[in-house]
């Protein structure tokens, strides 16, 4: 849902900057990194959860702010 509402190339609505959508993301990363031990998950279950929070971590520590300033075709 983000997504739509990002100011960057597939955004439909812009109004969150990409800052704002990586933070966001860091924040849902840090979610997925503490809800098991908060809700006792154990096995599988928490291991779900971990390496979904690597896999944000790494989607935010690899994306570059500066792309969002790119305009994209259709609003060039």
């Amino acid at each position: 849902m983000t997504s739509l509402l990002t100011d960057y190339r597939y955004g439909a609505l812009r109004v969150l900057s990409f800052k704002g959508h990586l933070a966001i993301d860091a924040l849902v990363a840090t979610a997925f990194a503490v809800v098991p031990s908060l809700l006792g998950f154990t096995g599988l279950d928490a291991w779900y959860f971990w390496v979904n929070a690597a896999a944000v971590f790494a989607v935010v520590a690899l994306s570059t702010p500066s792309e969002a300033s790119e305009p994209s075709p259709s609003h060039a």
